[in-house]
């Protein structure tokens, strides 16, 4: 299948680079020149995406450093090892004391201005000339500033310049601009742009509370005086322009197929959808294991494309990592040996299963359950091998070299770069979260937490969530699947903030927004990011994305005539509880029809919005215990729309973070050393969940429910990972349908079959009742087909063997030399295999028995 495309006939993603380019026509005007009131010659102008490494938040990986051979003509030349000059040659002597130059500013909130012949010259421009603008004071200045639309905000000196611009460049006077009026939008919006104060007039909302009962947030025995109420406005919004292609459903229900194949069609969208294509790059369908899924976030092997992440690198740089510290060599461990792509996904595996079954210390998993009952795991300590004290010194091999970038790359400065260490990683799930999916219509954006208990410069304060403190990643999510992020320690986008002048927090934000491939979202926001400056600015990108959510009351655009004064006194509620006021932003270029508005409720709450259609109360039931029926009943209330679209579309980025907590790999117990080890522990969880919210919605778009919960999905994958011998799917689609075929043509059977089956499981064959041959490969503690005899969950009992019966590990020590041990044999009930009694403990203890070859041998 193609890639799906948009109907326009543009690819359904937008390329990934887009360098802006600042038009001409605005590097002539001044940083702070507002909108004019009057008509605009040509369109809005709009924000349009920086290029990739800026937009996102990964900077530019610099060039591996090539050890070269050494040149000796060269260095006896003036040439270093590389090839180069000595830093001190061909370098220009620079002056000192010469002034520094200033970097031309970008327009802030300006849209283009009008050609050069068609500027209408200043009315003012013969009574106020450059001379008589030198004479005025910072009052007079800002009056004259004023009367042109522009910022009044700066020093005298700013002010100065900024109205000598205007002058120059005929800036018109805004006549019909009111300074008096309290509803002006402010300098964020154009000028003559301002609030107007909608009236409440539509119907009342006749309550149906059964007696005795309240709504949520109504406490008991109160009874609220403000009757609500419906306003009649009607609010024009866009609709969403995603389109994806889903399956075919039939009438009955069913998903149609052709030839043994689902058909798909493209169709608009609301919700976040799989992308077919990568499902079918990756060779994913109903039957795929979960390790297939995750395997599709994460690559193991190189799939040669460049810049490819994969744990192969992972595994190249580590094994790098420790010859540059030259282990093995006489450096810090002399035991150390390279590892393998096995070794290295069993130790991240153990990381999984710690999630799951968490433990004081990880390294207490590699013992038995019958060394300790608590916190030893059978599994583990025969995946890895059986012998605790190497399976511990291995485990300290790899977090001591454990390296997630290319050591060979000189580190660059952490102002620049401050995810270095973990940049690969981070640049590789950038890419994969947007390739996976269609993005829904519904966003939210908020703060991802990343615990951190150590020491460093760009961990934060955080006493506000109980993660603790550590970093913070802004993050715009979609039914928990975590689409892009941006963290707070990294420096947001110069462009973005020189274009706009917002806030590095609503510049981090905006680049978010800018790698979204379609246009009209709805996105919520808390009161930490929203306010109607940014309502603004989020409207005038491509994208059009449109904000929703609870803001705060001061400093945040709330107009005057929505506020509400809060009652001091609990009495004084009930006559104030509900009240709603509503405002609409009216002659603005941009975004005109931004709804603002307060709802009294245990304290005023003030919304923006640029989705409502509407304001009106929504009837909502919610089940309530009836003492007097003893039952429980459905109880309906009512919420303000607004409130409830918020409520609903709020939680995408808490889902993500309660998924990803729900088994997470870093407890609170752990104390990381190592600051990038809890960002890349992050990023890993992050894929894990969105492979996991993928593999929910594949199932759902196939009208199927999914087989496995939240749990067994990562059970699968760790038990993948740490033991690949024994757990790694091995067969495909084909094997598989064979595999249920023949299932069912055995389940296939006569009365006299049955009966004749029934009668061979009560007596055994001679097939049956021969023991399993004892060898390398069979006493193999991962793969072998004795591991069995390491589970101590079940009874190993002796039981009396064959006459003539030999110990079969002592043939097998012996290489079948004779001389094998045939008195006091016994055989065990659940392997089986013969063996004497001095073998029976070893064998059913000792997991690398290769090593006490010679020890049985003489026994």
């Amino acid at each position: 299948m193609t890639s799906p495309e948009h109907s326009t006939g543009t690819s359904a993603w937008p390329p990934l680079t887009e360098v802006v380019e600042v038009p001409a026509r605005f590097k002539s005007l001044s940083d702070s020149i507002s909108q004019l009131s009057q008509h605009s010659l040509g369109a809005v102008g709009v924000l349009t995406s920086p290029t990739q490494p800026i937009v996102t938040g990964q900077p530019r990986t610099p060039e591996g450093r090539l050890i070269k051979a050494i040149d000796e003509e060269g260095i006896d030349q003036g040439y270093d090892s590389d090839g180069g000059h000595a830093p001190w040659q061909d370098v220009e002597d620079v002056d000192p004391n010469a002034p520094e130059l200033d970097e031309d500013s970008l327009p802030v909130n300006i849209r283009p201005s009008l050609a050069a012949d068609s500027v209408p010259l200043n009315s003012e421009e013969n009574i106020l000339t450059l001379e008589d603008a030198s004479k005025l004071n910072v009052r007079e200045l800002r009056n004259e500033l004023r009367l042109r639309g522009l910022n009044v905000r700066g020093l005298k000196a700013v002010l100065q310049g900024r109205l000598n611009d205007a002058i120059v460049k005929g800036v018109p006077l805004v006549t019909t601009l009111n300074q008096n009026n309290a509803n002006m939008a402010g300098d964020a919006f154009s000028p003559g742009a301002y609030w107007e104060e909608l009236e409440c007039d539509g119907e009342y909302v006749e309550e149906e509370t059964p007696p005795g009962f309240h709504a949520p947030t109504v406490p008991a025995g109160e009874v609220p005086t403000v009757r609500k109420r419906n306003y009649q406005q009607h609010f024009d919004r866009m609709a969403f322009t995603g389109v994806a292609w889903v399956p075919k459903v039939l009438r009955n229900g069913r998903v149609a197929t052709k030839k043994g194949k689902v058909e798909f069609s493209q169709k608009p969208h609301t919700k976040t959808t799989v992308n077919i294509d990568f499902i079918g790059n990756n060779n994913l369908h109903l039957l795929s294991h979960p390790a297939h899924w995750f395997q599709a976030f994460l690559p193991l092997r190189d799939t040669g494309i460049q810049n490819c992440f994969s744990m192969e690198k992972v595994l190249s740089w580590t094994n790098l990592r420790a010859l540059i510290d030259n282990a093995s060599l006489g450096g810090k461990y002399k035991d150390f040996t390279q590892f393998t792509l096995e070794e290295l996904m069993r130790h991240v595996g153990l990381y999984l299963l710690q999630g799951l079954s968490p433990s004081p210390q990880i390294e207490m998993k590699f013992t038995s359950q019958h060394e300790d009952p608590v916190n030893g795991n059978d599994f583990v300590h025969t995946s890895f091998g059986g012998n605790v004290s190497r399976s511990r010194r291995r485990h300290r091999h790899f977090k001591s070299f454990f390296c997630s970038v290319d050591p060979r790359i000189p580190v660059p400065s952490r102002e620049t770069h401050p995810n270095w260490k973990v940049q690969p990683l981070l640049k590789h799930m950038g890419l994969v979260s947007k390739t996976a999916i269609f993005l829904g219509r519904d966003l939210s954006c908020d703060e991802q937490t990343i615990g951190f208990q150590g020491n460093h410069r760009d961990k934060q304060r955080i006493t506000y969530k109980k993660e603790g403190d550590g970093f913070l990643a802004d993050c715009i999510c979609s039914d928990g699947y975590t689409y892009a992020f941006w963290f707070r320690h990294h420096k947001p986008c110069k462009i973005l903030i020189r274009m706009t002048g917002c806030s590095p927090l609503h510049a981090r934000v905006l680049a978010l927004i800018s790698q979204l491939p379609d246009k009209y979202y709805t996105l919520g926001m808390d009161n930490l990011y929203n306010s109607a400056k940014f309502c603004r600015q989020a409207y005038a990108t491509r994208q059009k994305v449109m904000v929703h959510g609870v803001t705060r009351p001061k400093l945040r655009g709330i107009p005057t005539i929505v506020k509400q004064e809060e009652v001091k006194r609990k009495s004084e509620l009930e006559s104030v509880r509900h009240t709603v006021k509503a405002a609409v932003l009216k002659g603005d270029e941009v975004c005109s029809g931004l709804v603002s508005v307060s709802l009294y409720d245990t304290k005023p709450v003030y919304f923006l919005s640029m989705v409502c259609e509407n304001i009106s109360w929504i009837k909502k039931m919610r089940q309530v215990y009836n003492t007097q029926e003893s039952k429980c009943i459905k109880m309906p209330f009512y919420r303000l729309n607004i409130v409830d679209f918020y409520n609903n579309n709020m939680g995408n980025v808490d889902l993500a973070d309660q998924l990803r907590n729900h088994y997470r790999i870093d407890t609170s117990w752990h104390r990381n050393r190592k600051w990038w080890w809890s960002i890349w522990w992050w990023g890993f969880q992050v894929l894990l969940t969105n492979s996991y919210v993928c593999y929910i919605k594949y199932f759902d778009m196939m009208l199927t429910k999914p087989p496995l919960t939240h749990y067994e999905f990562i059970k699968q994958v760790a038990l993948a990972w740490i033991n690949k011998d024994m757990y790694w799917p091995k067969d495909n689609v084909a094997s598989i349908s064979k595999k249920r075929k023949a299932e069912n043509d055995n389940n296939r059977h006569t009365r006299a079959t049955k009966r004749k089956l029934n009668i061979d499981a009560m007596s055994f064959s001679s097939s049956e009742s021969r023991c399993i041959p004892v060898n390398s490969k069979s006493l193999n503690p991962t793969s072998g087909s004795l591991n069995i005899r390491l589970n101590t969950t079940m009874q190993h009992l002796p039981q009396l063997a064959k006459k003539r019966a030999r110990c079969a590990l002592h043939r097998w020590a012996r290489n079948r030399g004779g001389g094998e041990i045939m008195a006091h044999v016994v055989t065990c009930s659940v392997c089986p295999v013969n063996l004497c009694i001095t073998c029976y403990n070893i064998f059913h203890k000792e997991a690398n028995l290769e090593d006490l070859k010679d020890v049985i041998a003489s026994s």
